[in-house]
């Protein structure tokens, strides 16, 4: 009787085991079969190895600073800043590569032929030194100028949107701009100038303009203009062009 009994029991145990075993490796064959299914619904952070971080991109250095960009510009080059003589008190805004004010002096002049002179009186921008006359007597001028022939030639530059190192100005032929008459007006003069000159068309007389004795002055201003794009190359920093390092 428990002999049979023991028996009994150790049949249902094996038979239970095999259940057990057939359930697990079916178990095992499923997830092999839908393993990249199961993979991809894993966290993230469960596929990765023990350790290991995200994969991120790595920061720019800080250190290393950008190469400058070498460029060729072909363009107008203009003054940067306004230009004034302040004996005056005229002035341009920016633009012009200069400001000119020419001063002439009506005087005699000298004019020989096949060795006979003559002397007539016309505007000077220089002094004539009429101790050299062979007649002097009558035709005296003036010792000097009062003022001068001046030209206030602008110290900055820029070509299309970008300043110009002080380093080209000697590159830019302001002698080669357009000089362009500029009308100056009697309110433009400080008030002890403004009483001693008159104007018209423009230009400024000291004495009549319409009949002048020797000695009058005459001031005339005018602007030098660009006319011609010029080729320039440089390094680019920022809003400004460089030189080329050597």
């Amino acid at each position: 009787m428990t002999r049979r009994a023991t028996r009994g029991a150790t049949t249902g145990q094996w038979l239970a085991g095999l259940v057990l075993s057939a359930g697990a490796a079916a178990g095992l064959w499923y997830a092999w079969q839908n393993r990249a299914t199961l993979t991809a619904r894993l966290p993230a952070a469960a596929s990765a190895p023990a350790g290991a971080g995200t994969a991120t991109s790595s920061p720019a250095r800080k250190d290393v600073a950008a190469k400058p960009a070498v460029v060729e510009i072909n363009d107008i080059v203009r003054g940067a800043s306004p230009l004034r003589d302040a004996q005056f008190g005229v002035g341009v805004p920016a633009g012009p590569l200069g400001l000119v004010r020419t001063v002439e002096m009506f005087q005699w002049e000298e004019r020989c032929t096949n060795g006979r002179c003559g002397y007539v009186k016309a505007w000077s921008g220089e002094p004539v030194d009429s101790a050299a006359f062979r007649e002097r007597k009558g035709h005296e001028n003036t010792a000097r100028f009062p003022f001068r022939s001046e030209t206030f030639a602008a110290k900055e530059f820029r070509i299309g949107n970008l300043a110009l190192d002080a380093a080209f100005a000697a590159r830019i032929p302001a002698a080669s701009a357009a000089s362009t008459p500029m009308p100056v007006r009697i309110a433009q003069l400080p008030p002890n100038l403004a009483a001693t000159f008159r104007e018209r068309d423009g230009v400024l007389y000291a004495g009549d303009p319409a009949r002048p004795a020797v000695g009058d002055l005459r001031v005339r201003y005018s602007t030098l203009e660009p006319n011609a794009p010029q080729r320039l190359k440089g390094v680019q920093d920022g809003d400004r062009l460089k030189p080329v390092p050597p």
